[in-house]
């Protein structure tokens, strides 16, 4: 997709704007780049550490621009604070800390942009598993294969899929439908 100039323009600002913020606020010198290069998924934006750079989505740019200027873009750069004051990464204490101080939600997700991922995404295939304890859910093509792969993988350190509710294991006979 291809990124409406004009929504550029307010992200940079809106960027521009809130890194002085958190630079002030924390004593930083924060000086990120910033990319629009994140197409089909449903992440709005990716703090990528190793190259001082924020990626942004402009599919969630497009589906609410206000809503993305007040969540996503301060989100990202609390990425970068975090790691800058605490030296720690991911959504943990210390960043929701960062969150806070700078009077925000320490949100993972945007439920304002719920929508985007079935707007703008593919189709995916899914799969119906139906499991002793009666529970039912659908998995993806790729979760599909690691559970079909599960005994092998298993034996080789790979991943087993539980049941939350009733921790019931999910083996593959539990298979009963390919539903799109």
């Amino acid at each position: 997709m291809s990124v409406n100039k004009y929504l550029e323009g307010q992200v940079r600002e809106s960027f521009e704007d809130w890194q002085e913020k958190f630079n002030d606020e924390f004593n930083l010198r924060l000086d990120i780049k910033i990319e629009f290069t994140i197409t089909g998924t449903n992440l709005g934006g990716q703090a990528c550490y190793s190259r001082n750079i924020i990626r942004f989505n402009p599919n969630w740019m497009n589906h609410n621009i206000l809503v993305y200027l007040r969540t996503t873009v301060p989100h990202e750069i609390a990425h970068f604070a975090a790691k800058e004051k605490f030296n720690a990464t991911g959504h943990g204490q210390e960043w929701k800390h960062v969150m806070r101080t700078m009077g925000l939600h320490p949100n993972r997700t945007n439920k304002d942009f719920s929508c985007v991922k079935i707007v703008h995404g593919r189709k995916m295939k899914m799969f119906g598993y139906v499991l002793p304890c009666g529970c039912k859910f659908e998995v993806s093509a790729v979760i599909h294969k690691r559970i079909q792969g599960v005994i092998r993988k298993r034996i080789q350190g790979g991943q087993n899929r539980i049941c939350k509710s009733h921790k019931t294991r999910v083996l593959p006979e539990h298979f009963v439908e390919k539903t799109q």
